[in-house]
């Protein structure tokens, strides 16, 4: 970034000047090595630029040398009062380094480009037909048939394009942009399954497979949520142990991209109540056997292969035997977060907390 930096000002500050960009392609900055990568590119100077960084203030020794001479030209040190950090580059004039370079060149070579020129380039991009590519501003595009799609922009600068297609993830790309160039774009097909695992309340595993109707968008879901064995959270017990488990059907839709780092979504389910103490047949709970349920979550994070995620999920229980259900809880008053009518049960502090994985 410190490379871009000195690029962007050299251009703008010497008239004509080509530069050839060679980052890390040099063993420690050696002169011998350096003066050959120069001949390689067919460039008759070299400058070599090393930052270090000492007591929060950063440090530029810069070395100058005329390949065709065979004569180092300037060695010298610079400071700055800050770290040079990536928001300060774009503001970085490096006044003192360009007058080194502008220096040894002839009378009236560097007066500079005609900046009331708009200089635009042409930025080519390869995309899958039919990608809509969203650039820097209002400008957007739309690659055809022969997978190819083009946007004028402004030289020299570091742009970010985003490119959308239905049936695949976004892509972001990032770039620095001298002259025309051409960007292929690495697109991948969106998943039609997924896989939640969760914990119900931070305490009752629950297992969800995800079929997408529409990809990244709308799906349904199937799942388990068992209390076989769940988190206790009290002094006396670390454990619990219910013979239930719900079935649970969703279909819930994405409010926002892919790409974001908060995702939110909205579930709307049912779920039916399947009692399996040992020695009882299996079947529906008498007391309630099921329910409504409603998930308003959030994805965390940017990958699009897996992802954590928290939901807030109330849930709303039939029973015709509310008192029966109420005391299946062990007190007489109300567990905290939960209300009881004549026909139904309703817990409105329900969170669900897990890790889900796009297949």
């Amino acid at each position: 970034m410190v490379s871009r930096s000195l690029q962007m000002t050299l251009h703008s500050s010497v008239n004509g000047l080509a530069i050839s960009e060679a980052i890390d392609s040099a063993r420690k900055g050696s002169p011998p090595d350096l003066s050959l990568l120069a001949r390689n590119a067919g460039a008759d100077f070299w400058l070599w630029a090393q930052v270090s960084i000492n007591a929060g203030k950063a440090q530029v020794r810069a070395r100058g040398f005329d390949v065709l001479a065979h004569e180092a030209k300037f060695d010298t040190t610079v400071s700055r009062d800050n770290e040079l950090s990536p928001m300060d580059l774009p503001f970085e004039k490096w006044d003192d380094i360009v007058s080194l370079v502008t220096s040894l060149l002839p009378p009236g070579s560097n007066e500079g480009p005609d900046l009331t020129v708009p200089q635009e380039v042409t930025l080519t991009v390869r995309a899958l037909p039919g990608t809509l590519i969203a650039g820097p501003g209002e400008k957007k595009t739309m690659a055809g048939r022969d997978g190819f799609a083009q946007l004028r922009l402004p030289s020299t600068g570091e742009y970010s394009l985003r490119a959308t297609l239905a049936g695949y993830y976004p892509e972001t790309s990032r770039f620095f942009l001298t002259g025309s160039k051409e960007v292929v774009l690495d697109q991948q097909k969106a998943s039609w399954w997924a896989i939640d695992a969760s914990l119900l309340e931070l305490a009752y595993p629950s297992f969800d497979v995800t079929r997408f109707i529409i990809p990244n968008s709308f799906y349904v879901k199937l799942g388990i949520t068992t209390y076989v064995l769940g988190l206790a959270f009290t002094d006396t017990q670390v454990f619990t142990n219910n013979p239930l488990t719900n079935l649970v059907l969703q279909t819930g839709i994405y409010l926002r991209p892919e790409d974001v780092l908060f995702r939110p979504y909205v579930n709307l389910g049912a779920f039916l109540r399947i009692v399996h103490e040992p020695g009882v047949l299996v079947g529906i709970d008498p007391v309630s056997a099921g329910g409504l349920q409603l998930s308003i979550g959030t994805e965390i994070g940017r990958s699009p292969r897996g992802r954590f995620f928290f939901e807030y999920q109330p849930m709303l229980y039939t029973t015709s035997v509310p008192e029966s259900f109420q005391a299946s809880f062990g007190s007489g008053d109300p567990p905290v977060g939960w209300s009881f009518s004549s026909r139904s049960a309703f817990n409105f502090l329900c969170f669900r907390a897990g890790y889900r994985w796009a297949l």
